[in-house]
């Protein structure tokens, strides 16, 4: 009474690559998953499997919310408080200052969706806390966070790696070289 099986006689095997798992289509459990979303049978797709099929499956099923360029990978992220959000950790691997934009209003909607904050605290993950430390386009998009004047979010400058846990910012936004990065390295520690 309480779910739906669905049959999907094909599957997107991890090692795949993202085109070749969306050239088969509709018969995948990852292709139906998605396409439950888009025909509101479903809230939400959970995959354990191939993170970039489902990236690319869902943007060719899903549309993306207007005036947003590209979808972002997010998680919660465990501090020393309570959980972060970062984003992105893996979609994007090169990002302008729009996307990073995006990104920042993105996180700061999940966040107050998933908790009970008004204004989250967003951060960009950088090399440094300095202004004058990073590439162009985390200075580029610091200054435009700095002189915005938004009412879902407060702008708290840089975030370092060594400081994802300490539980002071809500929303981490980085790029998702980056991200995948600050992720995987994360996941490692903790095995070690």
């Amino acid at each position: 009474n309480n779910c739906e099986i669905i049959d999907a006689p094909d599957v997107v095997v991890d090692d795949e690559s993202p085109l070749v798992a969306a050239k088969k289509g509709k018969d995948t459990s990852l292709w139906k998953a998605i396409e439950s979303q888009k025909e509101i049978k479903s809230d939400i797709s959970l995959s354990a499997g191939n993170t970039g099929a489902m990236l690319v499956i869902s943007r060719l099923i899903l549309d993306t919310i207007k005036g947003i360029q590209k979808p972002a990978l997010a998680a919660l992220w465990p501090n020393k408080k309570n959980m972060s959000v970062v984003l992105d950790l893996g979609a994007n691997i090169e990002c302008n200052h729009k996307n990073l934009l995006d990104f920042s209003c993105m996180g700061a909607a999940l966040y107050k969706s998933l908790f009970d904050t008004e204004k989250p605290k967003i951060a960009l993950l950088n090399v440094g806390l300095e202004e004058n430390k990073g590439n162009d386009i985390l200075k580029k998009t610091s200054s435009i966070l700095k002189s915005s004047k938004t009412e879902n979010f407060d702008f708290s400058g840089f975030i370092e790696g060594n400081q994802l846990m300490d539980g002071n910012i809500d929303v981490i936004v980085t790029d998702g070289f980056t991200g995948n990065i600050a992720l995987k390295t994360a996941e490692g520690t903790a095995n070690f």
